[in-house]
Order: structure tokens, then C-alpha cells, then sequence
């Protein structure tokens, strides 16, 4: 008896034809509802909705279960080559691994943990457009004053993070700490720390690191290649130059947004941000040398070091005369 397999694209809500961006966009809304750390509480009080029963599309399966699900659909619909395999031989070759004309795809196995795959996706999109942040801490109260009894409370801050915020940039709440009788409350203070990209790093503060793979070929030859930044916007790169270790193409003001205050910050009042100043995109190529070589290949191999002696022969014979 065969069994059914799971359309994980039911799973996220969106058609066979979604593109990547759809698919992404897809799963941070259902991200967003079914985030099992969210606090219910809270949102209550803020909207005043009751969020204890979320109605998705993959009700009435338990909140934990449809969690479960959208990190798995979202880990395989997301990586290119496990949704070619999945499109064209459905979730039992994926599962089961296949035999292919140029090689074997081995059986996938999801790694089990959701919460890699949410942080993946939920990124350094903060630091680029800024945002705002609900904290909630538990803090001393004071709620009788005859008899100086406290109480943990909860209580709920607003932060605002700039664009191109730095790590390690301090948020100050002026005197929001434990209070109590004949106590003057401390101050809270929030540390910034940047989560990992799954495409880019950052550097000095505001400059972006992307690396981008290539082949023998390409870095003989040169290429063009699109990088998709922060902002999902195409970047045509040209490369022209032999890439030899150590190269690196920069692209002027595709980095970070500069932000001016980089130390410790008053949270109530917004940062500064130098308008239209960014740092730099930085490109760092890794190059991929091919197991055997083909008659093509050792062909242009022999035509470039023929022109790379002929030109230091040259150069010698300059540099005699």
C-alpha cells in the first residue's frame, strides 16, 4: 500500500511556481503565528486578541506539529537543489536518496532543529532597514505601600534600532530597574549582537562580506554573475581580471547603512543615521578546481600560460634592453 506523500508546498501555503522570495515570504508569516517562544500574554493585551488558538491553513494539527512541518517544508523548498529533487521525483526519492545520470543524491534527512532554520531566515534584514523590538523584562514593583511589599512584575520596553546598527552599541532605560522602598531604580541596559547571514558577514561595522564560488575556467576567463542584496535587489558583477588568491572586487556604498552613534544610546530617543551613507559590498572569490580536466579545459589551460609566458618573455627583454 503506497502512502501519501506531503505537499510541502500546501504546507507553506504557496503554488509549485513560488520563487524563492515567495517561499521566504511565505514562511515568516506562518513563522510569526506559530513561534512556539512567542508570549500569548502579551499580545493580548496589546491587540486584544486571544492568540492561544492560532487557525492557520494545516489546522486543527497541534501548534507544535505545524512548527515542526514549515521548518521542514521551508529547509527543502528553500535549498534549491532538494526542491529539484522533490519537484521532479516527489518526497520518496527525497527521503530515499536516487540514483541521478551525473551522480547519487543521497538520502535527506532533516537535521530536526527548527530553530536553526527560523534564525536563518529571520537575519541581518534587522540591522539593514532597522526595526523595532518588544522586550519584556521582570523587575521588582512596589505594590503596597504600608507594609513595603514588592512583587516580580512584568513590564514591556520599546527599543528602536537604526539602520546599520553596530554590535555592542548599549541602549540605556533610564532608571526602569527593580523598585522598592528607599531603592532608586538601576538603569537597563540592552547590548546589540548581531545574528548570522546565511550569504553575508560583516566587517568594519558597516562593510559586507560576500564570497562567491567559481570554477577554474571563470577565473582564467572571467564571468558575470547577479548578487542578491539585503534589500532584494540584482547586482550584475563583472569580472574581467584573472581572480588569483587574494582578489577581491568592491562595490562602493552596497554595504550597511552608517549609523552615527556607536556606543551607548538613550533607547527612548531614536539614533541618528547619515542619510544615503553605506558601507562597501566586498567580494572574496573561492575558487572550485575540477577533479579531472576535460579536452576543453586543458586546451584553454595551454593557450593562458602560452600568453602568460610570452608576456614576462617580453617584459624580460624590456627590462635588458
Amino acid at each position: 500500500m503506497k502512502c501519501a506523500e506531503l505537499d510541502y508546498y500546501n504546507v507553506l501555503n504557496i503554488p509549485r511556481n513560488a520563487t524563492k522570495e515567495d517561499i521566504l515570504k511565505s514562511y515568516r508569516k506562518l513563522a510569526i503565528k506559530l513561534f512556539p517562544y512567542r508570549d500569548s500574554q502579551l499580545i493580548r493585551d496589546i491587540s486584544g486578541k486571544d492568540t492561544d488558538h492560532i487557525s492557520t491553513h494545516m489546522s486543527p494539527l497541534p501548534i507544535y506539529r505545524q512548527w515542526e512541518y514549515i521548518n521542514m517544508a521551508c529547509d527543502i523548498l528553500g535549498h534549491d537543489f532538494r526542491r529539484s529533487i522533490y519537484d521532479r521525483f516527489g518526497e520518496s526519492a527525497l527521503l530515499k536518496g536516487i540514483r541521478l545520470k551525473d551522480g547519487y543524491f543521497p538520502p535527506y534527512q532533516y537535521h530536526g532543529n527548527h530553530m536553526k532554520v527560523y534564525h536563518d531566515i529571520f537575519e541581518l534584514e534587522d540591522v539593514y532597514f532597522g526595526c523595532v523590538k518588544l522586550m519584556h523584562v521582570w523587575r521588582e514593583e512596589l505594590v503596597n505601600a504600608k507594609d513595603f511589599r514588592t512583587e516580580k512584575l512584568k513590564k514591556s520596553l520599546t527599543l528602536n534600532i537604526p539602520p546599520g546598527v553596530t554590535a555592542g552599541t548599549r541602549f540605556c532605560f533610564d532608571e526602569e530597574g527593580d523598585r522598592g522602598p528607599n531603592k532608586i531604580p538601576a538603569d537597563i541596559i540592552f547590548i546589540v549582537a548581531d545574528a548570522p547571514h546565511r550569504r553575508f558577514q560583516r566587517r568594519n561595522q558597516h562593510d559586507l562580506i560576500y564570497v562567491h564560488e567559481i570554477n577554474l575556467c571563470q577565473a582564467l576567463t572571467g564571468f558575470q554573475f547577479l548578487v542578491r542584496t539585503v534589500d532584494k535587489r540584482d547586482l550584475k558583477i563583472s569580472i574581467s581580471e584573472v581572480v588569483n588568491p587574494g582578489f577581491v572586487k568592491i562595490v562602493n556604498g552596497e554595504g550597511l547603512p552608517k549609523c552615527k552613534s556607536l556606543d551607548i544610546v538613550e533607547a527612548r530617543v531614536p539614533c541618528r543615521v547619515a542619510p544615503k551613507e553605506h558601507g562597501d559590498l566586498i567580494i572574496e572569490f573561492k575558487i572550485v578546481f575540477p577533479v579531472y580536466l576535460t579536452k576543453e579545459m586543458k586546451q584553454l589551460a595551454r593557450r593562458f600560460f602560452t600568453e602568460l609566458s610570452s608576456d614576462e618573455s617580453k617584459e624580460t627583454s624590456k627590462n635588458c634592453i
